[in-house]
């Protein structure tokens, strides 16, 4: 209560009012951060998004030729089919053995793997350019602006093994590839953000055309060697 110039309201009721404010305000603040955290990590994961979803296809060409270059040098003695499988047929022409060259299979594996490691370090770093409209993930936009670059280097993460695929090819006669697998971990790299992605590339090595009656038991689909 004011009489005059006088202001006869309790002090403790003044100290109430002042600190209900401040309690609002800090209530507010918080609310307030909140809401900001919230839509700057949700703008942070869709922009996440587009960049690995933009550099994945390059960074798949460019492990790709990584790995062919590898597989060229590797296998420049001329590796052939019958040096990664060993076969012995019995009296009838039918296949009775039927063995993986483990030695040099898993040689082959590691020997890939490490020349994919340097061919992808060679450059040190892979910069992958992209315009800044291109982050709106809206395709009219997808041009417009300037081009930034993305920096991806190699990670300490090759993987190599073999796989071996069979299918029939007519009466008695069974086809059998073996293909080289190459997995390999590129990370990107910006400021405050840092993503692995993780990239696979598959090279067909040899095939031979088995004649004759081939054991259920040897024709199983799947992996034959790793470094």
């Amino acid at each position: 209560m004011q009489v005059g110039i006088f202001d006869l309201t309790p002090k403790k009721q003044k100290r109430g009012k002042k600190t209900k404010k401040s309690k609002k305000k800090l209530l507010s603040f918080f609310v307030i951060s909140g809401i900001f955290v919230y839509f700057l990590c949700s703008i942070t994961n869709y922009f996440s998004s587009v960049i690995v979803s933009t550099c994945y296809a390059k960074v798949q060409s460019a492990t790709m030729s990584a790995v062919n270059n590898a597989v060229i040098e590797v296998m420049s003695q001329s590796v052939s089919y019958g040096d990664l499988m060993m076969i012995e047929k019995d009296s009838n022409g039918d296949i009775a053995m039927f063995e993986t060259n483990s030695v040099l299979v898993n040689r082959l594996a590691r020997e890939t793997a490490k020349k994919t490691q340097q061919n992808l370090q060679k450059d040190n770093v892979l910069y992958v350019s992209m315009p800044i409209g291109q982050l709106t993930g809206i395709a009219f936009f997808s041009n417009i602006g300037p081009d930034f670059n993305v920096k991806v280097t190699p990670y300490e993460s090759v993987n190599c093994f073999f796989m071996s695929e069979f299918e029939e090819a007519g009466i008695n006669q069974t086809r059998h590839k073996i293909f080289l697998n190459v997995v390999a971990d590129m990370r990107v790299i910006l400021p405050g953000f840092d993503k692995t992605i993780t990239t696979c590339a598959e090279v067909l090595v040899c095939e031979s055309l088995l004649v004759g009656k081939v054991p259920q038991i040897y024709l199983s689909n799947g992996k034959i060697g790793q470094n």
